[in-house]
């Protein structure tokens, strides 16, 4: 049983001031250790899981038919932790069209470069992320946005 002194400290009858510290150094030390090494390993792998998910993303997108003459520029991991995928397109007058429309129409448009809801990548991916999209002409972008996980609205 513990009591309260009159200078306000803890006391535990029995046992000194010198041994209590000791022993909260020795619980102390390793649990801020382990609690670090946990940080430090979990912003790793995931690290880990969005490069796996861009090849992935990669194997998956060389099966997708893209739109007239789109092609698949790169697929990379931003340094944001997000997957993207750089898609070329093929005509000029296909940039101006995508340009000159509202921005509901533009993300249509980066929804028919997105990988298939069945796609292999959004099981790999964390339940929050996403696939990003860069329509791009000539090296220009056009429009960027993010792929949606399935068709279904609630899953």
């Amino acid at each position: 049983m513990s009591t309260m002194n009159l200078n306000g400290r803890l006391t535990f009858p029995g046992v000194s001031r010198r041994v209590l510290r000791n022993v909260s150094l020795i619980i102390l030390i390793p649990s801020l250790f382990l609690i670090g090494s946990l940080f430090f390993a979990r912003d790793g792998s995931r690290n880990e899981d969005m490069q796996i998910a861009a090849l992935v993303l990669a194997e998956d997108m060389h099966s997708v038919l893209l739109q007239n003459g789109w092609s698949i520029n790169r697929v990379f991991v931003n340094d944001k932790q997000q997957v993207e995928l750089d898609i070329d397109l093929a005509y000029s007058y296909q940039a101006e069209f995508i340009k000159s429309r509202n921005g509901r129409v533009q993300f249509s448009y980066v929804k028919l470069a997105c990988p298939p809801p069945e796609a292999k990548v959004y099981s790999i991916l964390p339940k929050f992320e996403s696939v990003w999209v860069h329509l791009l002409y000539n090296k220009e972008l056009i429009v960027k946005g993010a792929c949606p996980k399935s068709s279904l609205p609630f899953k």
